[in-house]
C-alpha cells in the first residue's frame, strides 16, 4: 500500500517555507551595502519594515553567527538549498501551457530569491476608514531591489496580470518620467494597487497618492528623520533589519470610526498611553541581536502595570543551576492580575462578574480560607520556571514562586491540602494527596491510585519560595541545600539588564534563557533521522502529478552539516524584558537568525482582530440587552395603567391598523414628545406620520444591526398565540392580552426578540410580529455568533442557544399552549 505521508497542499506550503528560509540564510553571505531605499520613505510614516541582508560574513570577527555561516559545509547546505528552491518553485505552479504559466513559472524564482537576498522595504503613510461606508482609505508601498532588470520584470508581471481576453493597457507615465501599470480589482471600494519600476527598484504601491509620492522622492538626497533616530537609538554592528509601528497616529485615526465600546477597552486595557514600536536585528559584537522597544506615555496601567513595582533582582534567581536546559522568568503581580480581570468583568459583563464572584465565595466556604488575603496576596511578583540538566530531561521541571507572607500561604496550602485529601477519600480510585516531612518541611503530592500517570506533582514552601515540581524528590536542592553554581551571576544579569551598545541599566521584569548547545545535542540526531525517513519514503508520498518528478529528485540527497562543525559556535540565547521611563524593551542575543517582529505584527494583529470583534460583540451585545429589558418594562408599565399589555397595533373603528406597538410603548420610554406628535387616528404611512419614521428612538436600534434608517429588528411574539397579540377591538390599547391570559406563565414566556436583520420592519408599522409556528425563526439567528436575546414575559432576558430545540422554542413562544419548555437550559 503506497503510503500516504502529507497532502499535496501541505507539502507544497513546507517545501517552500523550508526551502525559503534556506535562501533567508544565505543572504546573509552576500556583498556589502547600505539600502538603497531610505531616501524614498515618506516624512511622516505609520508602519515601516525594511531589510538589507546584504551584509559581508566575517569568520574572523569574534562574532559566533558570522563564524557558523562561513563554514564551508553551511554554505554548501545553504547554497544547495537554494538551487533546489529554484527548481521546486516552478513545479509548484501548474503548467497550462499557456503564455501566463510560462511567465509565472519563470518571474517566480526570481522574485523568490530577490525578497530574501535583496534590500526591500514596506511602509504605510496612511490608514483611514471612511467615516460614510467603513472603506479602508490607505496609501503605502512595497520596493524590492531586485538587481537586474527591473523594467523587464514589471513587463512580465503586466502580462501575468492581465486578463487575456481584455486589450493591451498602456503603462501610466507618473512624475519623475516613471511608467507605472494598474492592477484591475473587482471591487470599486477597494484601494487602487499600480506596480512598476525605478532605477532597478521593483515597487508595489496602494493609493492613488502613494504612487505620486514615491517616484517623486526618488530624487532625495537623505533619509527622512524619523529613520535616522531610530537607528541611532538602535546601534548594531551590522544592521540587518529596522522596523517601526506609529501606535499613536494609528489609534488616533481608527478610534475616530472604531465603536465606542472599543475605546473603553483600549483604555481599560492602559494601551492608550502606547506611542510607537521600534525593532532592529542584526550582528553585534558576538552573535546576533535584536531589539523591540515598546514606547509609552505617563503612568503604565492595565496590561502595562502587573509587573511587581521593583522588577527581578539578582538575588531572586540564584536557585536556578548553572546547567539548567532553559529558564524563564517574569514579574508578574498576582494581585494586579485580579484586579484587572475583576474591573473587566464587573464593566463589561456583569453576569459573569456575578458568577465569579458567586465561585470565590463558594470556593472560600468550601475551603475556610480567604483566597484573595492568604493566597494571592501572600504570592510575591517573581515567577521562574526552568529545568536543569542534572535534575532530569522534563522530570526536573521546576516552578517557583516568591512569596510575600509565608505564614498566611503556609496555612492555606496546609488547609486546602486537608480539605482536598478528605474529599478524594471518599473514592478509592480518586488521586489521593500526601504529606510527608523532607528535611523537616512539609511536601505535599498528588499521587494517582490505579491508573499509569507517569507524575506525581508535588509541592512545599521553602524559604521565601513556593516550590512546584512533577515529583517530590526535584525538591531536594530546596530542602537539602544541595549547593550548585546559579545560572544568573553577575555578568549574566548585566547583561539582562543593559541594553546592547548603551551603558544606562534598565529594570529587568523578565528573562529567558536556553542552552542552545545541550539542546541542539539533544534535537540535532531526530532531525537527522527524520530527513532520512522522508528522502526514503518519498517516493511513497501521494503527490499530484506534475510534482511527482520534481519532488522527488529535490528530496533525495539532502545532506545536513555534520554536528561538528555547528556544535562549536552555538551559544545560549538569552532574552530580556526590561521596564525603563520611556517604555519597554525586549532584547535577544542568539547564534541563529531571528523575525523581526514589524514583519511579524500584521500578522499578529490579524490574529488578534477575532478576539477584538469578539469583545465588541459582547459589549453589543450587551446594550442590545439593555434595551430590550428597557422594553419590557415599558410593557410593564403599560400594563399597569391599562391593565393589558399593548396589542400589536392600534386600529380604526374599521379595523384597519394604525400604528405599531412601539408607538403605543413611546410614554413609558421617557418619549412623550415624540408619542404627542403622531395623529393617532392615521396609519403609520400618512403624509404626516411617516415624516416621523426617521426619528426612532436609540432604544429600538440594535447596536450591531446594519438595516436601514428607521427600521428595526426588535419584534414582538405576535399571533393569537404571542403576548403582544393583534388587537380583538377597534381600539389597540383595549384589545390588548392580561396576565391573566399567559397561563403558561410570564417567565416561561417570550414577549419580544431581538432578531436578525432579515426581519426588520419601520418601527411605527403594524405587523404580526413573529408567528410561533411561522417559517421565519431561523431568521431570529443573526446579530450575535451563537444565538439571539429575547425579553420575558417577567421581564426577564435571555440569550437563547442556537443549539435549542425549536419545539421548546415554539413552545416558549405560546402563552397557553401548556407545552412543557425543554431543550434549554435557563
Amino acid at each position: 500500500m503506497r503510503a500516504r505521508m502529507v497532502s499535496s497542499t501541505a507539502f507544497r506550503f513546507l517545501t517552500a517555507v523550508g526551502l525559503w528560509l534556506g535562501v533567508a540564510a544565505s543572504a546573509l553571505a552576500q556583498s556589502d551595502g547600505m539600502s538603497r531605499l531610505d531616501k524614498l520613505l515618506p516624512a511622516d510614516c505609520l508602519f515601516y519594515s525594511g531589510w538589507n541582508p546584504a551584509v559581508t560574513l566575517d569568520p574572523a570577527s569574534g562574532n559566533h553567527a558570522e563564524a557558523l555561516m562561513s563554514e564551508p559545509e553551511v554554505q554548501a547546505f545553504i547554497k544547495d538549498l537554494s538551487s533546489r528552491m529554484e527548481k521546486l518553485i516552478p513545479a509548484m505552479i501548474p503548467d497550462s501551457g499557456d503564455e501566463r504559466a510560462r511567465i509565472a513559472r519563470r518571474v517566480t524564482p526570481e522574485l523568490a530569491r530577490a525578497l530574501f537576498t535583496r534590500p526591500g522595504c514596506l511602509y504605510l503613510e496612511r490608514f483611514e476608514l471612511s467615516a460614510e461606508s467603513g472603506t479602508p482609505i490607505v496609501d503605502g508601498a512595497f520596493v524590492l531591489d531586485v538587481g537586474g532588470d527591473a523594467a523587464g520584470l514589471v513587463d512580465s508581471l503586466a502580462k501575468l496580470v492581465r486578463d487575456p481576453a481584455a486589450p493591451p493597457a498602456e503603462g501610466v507615465e507618473t512624475s519623475g518620467g516613471v511608467t507605472v501599470h494598474r492592477l484591475e480589482i473587482p471591487d470599486p471600494t477597494a484601494p487602487a494597487i499600480h506596480f512598476g519600476s525605478m532605477d532597478g527598484l521593483l515597487f508595489l504601491a496602494i493609493g492613488d497618492q502613494a504612487v505620486k509620492d514615491l517616484t517623486s522622492r526618488q530624487s532625495s538626497k537623505a533619509a527622512p528623520e524619523w529613520l535616522t533616530k531610530l537607528q541611532a537609538r538602535n546601534p548594531l554592528r551590522k544592521p540587518t533589519s529596522y522596523g517601526m509601528i506609529d501606535l499613536a497616529g494609528l489609534r488616533g485615526q481608527l478610534m475616530e470610526t472604531a465603536p465606542p465600546e472599543v475605546g473603553i477597552v483600549v483604555k481599560e486595557l492602559g494601551l492608550d498611553g502606547l506611542t510607537q514600536i521600534e525593532s532592529v536585528g542584526g550582528f553585534d559584537k558576538e552573535g546576533i541581536a535584536s531589539r523591540v522597544r515598546v514606547g509609552f506615555t505617563g503612568t503604565p496601567r492595565g496590561l502595562l502595570a502587573l509587573n511587581g513595582e521593583n522588577g527581578i533582582a539578582a538575588a531572586e534567581l540564584q536557585h536556578i543551576p548553572s546547567d539548567a536546559l532553559f529558564a524563564a522568568g517574569i514579574s508578574l503581580d498576582a494581585s494586579r492580575v485580579l484586579e484587572l480581570v475583576e474591573k473587566f468583568l464587573e464593566q463589561f459583563s456583569p453576569d459573569e462578574m456575578a458568577d465569579f464572584e458567586e465561585g470565590l465565595d463558594s470556593m472560600e466556604d468550601e475551603l475556610g480560607i480567604d483566597v484573595r488575603g492568604d493566597i494571592i496576596a501572600a504570592l510575591g511578583p517573581t515567577w521562574t520556571l526552568y529545568n536543569g540538566a542534572s535534575d532530569g530531561l522534563g522530570t526536573g521541571l521546576t516552578l517557583t514562586v516568591s512569596v510575600k507572607d509565608k505564614d498566611a500561604l503556609s496555612k492555606a496550602i496546609d488547609q486546602i491540602s486537608q480539605v482536598a485529601q478528605a474529599a478524594l477519600a471518599r473514592d478509592d480510585e480518586a488521586p489521593k494527596v500526601v504529606r510527608q516531612k523532607m528535611e523537616g518541611t512539609d511536601v505535599y503530592s498528588l499521587q494517582f491510585q490505579g491508573m499509569p500517570v507517569p507524575v506525581e506533582p508535588s509541592w512545599c514552601l521553602a524559604g521565601d519560595k513556593l516550590i512546584v515540581t512533577l515529583f517530590p524528590q526535584s525538591m531536594a536542592p530546596f530542602l537539602k541545600k544541595l549547593l550548585h553554581e546559579p545560572l544568573v551571576d553577575d555578568a549574566m544579569y548585566a547583561r539582562l539588564a543593559t541594553p546592547f551598545g548603551q551603558a544606562k541599566a534598565g529594570n529587568v521584569i523578565g528573562f529567558s534563557y536556553t542552552d542552545t548547545r545541550r539542546q541542539f545535542e539533544l534535537l540535532y540526531p531526530w532531525g537527522q533521522m527524520m530527513l532520512t525517513m522522508m528522502q526514503g519514503m518519498g517516493e511513497e508520498m501521494d503527490l499530484p502529478p506534475e510534482l511527482s518528478e520534481t519532488v522527488g529528485p529535490a528530496l533525495r540527497g539532502i545532506s545536513l552539516p555534520p554536528a561538528r562543525v555547528i556544535y562549536p559556535h552555538l551559544q545560549p540565547a538569552l532574552t530580556a524584558i526590561r521596564q525603563t521611563s520611556e517604555g519597554f524593551e525586549f532584547e535577544t542575543r542568539q547564534t541563529l537568525p531571528m523575525i523581526d517582529v514589524t514583519v511579524a505584527a500584521p500578522v499578529m494583529v490579524a490574529l488578534l482582530l477575532p478576539a477584538v470583534q469578539q469583545a465588541r460583540g459582547a459589549a453589543q451585545r450587551m446594550q442590545g440587552q439593555n434595551n430590550l429589558k428597557q422594553l419590557a418594562l415599558a410593557a410593564h408599565n403599560f400594563e399597569s395603567a391599562y391593565r393589558k399589555m399593548p396589542a400589536a397595533w392600534t386600529a380604526d373603528k374599521e379595523g384597519q391598523p394604525l400604528l405599531s406597538w412601539r408607538v403605543q410603548m413611546l410614554p413609558w420610554l421617557e418619549q412623550q414628545g415624540l408619542y404627542d406628535q403622531f395623529n393617532h387616528d392615521e396609519p403609520w404611512d400618512s403624509a404626516h406620520n411617516i415624516q416621523l419614521l426617521e426619528q426612532m428612538p436609540a432604544t429600538f436600534r440594535c447596536p450591531s444591526s446594519t438595516a436601514a434608517p428607521g427600521e428595526t429588528v426588535y419584534r414582538a411574539v405576535g399571533g393569537n398565540d404571542g403576548i403582544l397579540a393583534p388587537p380583538t377591538g377597534g381600539n389597540g390599547q383595549a384589545g390588548g392580552v392580561g396576565f391573566a391570559d399567559i397561563h403558561d406563565g410570564t417567565s416561561n414566556t417570550i414577549m419580544i426578540v431581538e432578531a436578525s436583520d432579515m426581519l426588520a420592519v419601520p418601527w411605527t408599522k403594524p405587523d404580526e410580529g413573529i408567528l410561533p409556528d411561522g417559517e421565519e425563526l431561523w431568521n431570529l439567528f443573526g446579530q450575535y455568533p451563537g444565538g439571539f436575546s429575547a425579553a420575558f414575559g417577567d421581564g426577564s432576558v435571555q440569550f437563547l442557544p442556537s443549539s435549542i430545540d425549536f419545539e421548546a422554542l415554539k413552545s416558549m413562544m405560546k402563552r397557553a399552549d401548556g407545552g412543557p419548555v425543554y431543550g434549554f437550559d435557563r
